[in-house]
Formats: C-alpha cells, sequence, structure tokens
C-alpha cells in the first residue's frame, strides 16, 4: 500500500467514523432529528458548496479505495524486488535473498544453526534478521560482527541489492552431549 494510499485510508476511516458516531447518538436518543434538522439547514444555508466538494471527494475516495481492493495485482510475485533494465524485468523473491542469507551464514564457524527473514524497504534496499544458535564456546560478538559482515558482502554480491543493516538475535547454545564430554575426559 503506497503513503497516499495510507492516507485515503485514513481520511475515510474518520468520516466513518464520525458518521456512525452521529447514527449511534441519533440510536440512543442523544441527538434528537429536529436538532440534526437544525445542523442540516445550517449547512445548506452557507456552506453548500463546500459541502457539495466534500461528498464529490468522499465519493472519488470511495472509489478509489474500491479500486485499490479490487483490481488486479497482475503476474508478479507478491513479495519480491523488482529492477528494470533494457532487455526487461528482473524479480529477485524474498525467499531467494532468504536463502542466499542463510547459505552465507551457516558457512561461518561457530554457527549450529540459522533462520534468516528479509524485510524489503525502499530504495531497492532490504533489511536482513538473522536468528542464530551457535556453540557454547562462541564468543558471541565476534561471531555476530563477522556473521554480518559475510552475509552482507555475500547478499549484495550475488543478488545486487543493497543490504541496510543485518539484526542478529542470538538464541541460545545447544548443550553439550554427555558422550562427547566423557569421551574427552578418558
Amino acid at each position: 500500500m503506497r503513503w497516499y494510499d495510507r492516507i485515503l485510508v485514513f481520511v475515510f476511516s474518520i468520516v466513518l467514523i464520525v458518521l456512525f458516531t452521529i447514527l449511534f447518538l441519533i440510536g440512543v436518543n442523544a441527538i434528537s432529528w429536529d436538532t440534526l434538522n437544525l445542523y442540516y439547514q445550517w449547512l445548506m444555508s452557507g456552506y453548500q458548496l463546500a459541502l457539495s466538494a466534500v461528498s464529490f471527494l468522499l465519493l472519488i475516495l470511495t472509489f478509489r479505495l474500491l479500486w485499490m481492493i479490487a483490481a488486479p495485482k497482475g503476474n508478479k510475485p507478491p513479495a519480491a524486488i523488482y529492477r528494470r533494465n533494457e532487455e526487461g524485468e528482473i524479480a529477485i523473491t524474498m525467499e531467494t535473498l532468504k536463502a542466499l542469507a542463510e547459505k552465507a551464514g551457516r558457512r561461518e564457524r561457530g554457527i549450529v544453526n540459522l533462520e534468516a527473514r528479509v524485510k524489503p524497504l525502499e530504495s531497492e534496499r532490504i533489511r536482513l534478521i538473522l536468528k542464530v544458535q551457535v556453540k557454547d564456546d562462541t564468543r558471541y560478538q565476534e561471531v555476530s560482527e563477522r556473521l554480518q559482515s559475510e552475509v552482507k558482502a555475500y547478499v549484495e554480491t550475488i543478488s545486487g541489492i543493497m543490504v541496510e543493516d543485518i539484526n542478529v538475535l542470538i538464541t541460545e547454545t545447544p548443550p553439550r552431549s554427555k558422550t562427547s564430554s566423557s569421551s574427552r575426559v578418558q
């Protein structure tokens, strides 16, 4: 949804809130029909042109919102970054970028498990969120910084899409198995 569509939805929502509030107040007899008629007469006496203009804008807004909901979305995959060149269009899906980030991250020493999420940003940029399990004897800061650097370089080199930033979440370290610790003692 584009920024102006969000503004249109906001304005339309405010108008509906006001309208439904008035209808509710009429329903519970907090506003009488006579009072409502007085406001109507006041509006029609000096503000008829303004009321017509606002009504026309709201009608256009309604059609725009209906078009936004009902319009065909095209045949492009929903979650991708698109680039045009002389020969045509290139679409790189978020799933592809996720796979690239996970592939690069799993190469890093000390990483046991890694899950990536991709958030598209404006201007053909992305943000990566890496959820990582590391070995228990690993220095978190060093591994995280190496991971960020390697994943960023790999994704940008392969895809050509700029990585704005990479957030690393270290979740847990897998427990040592008893067989491996007992084999060291022997």
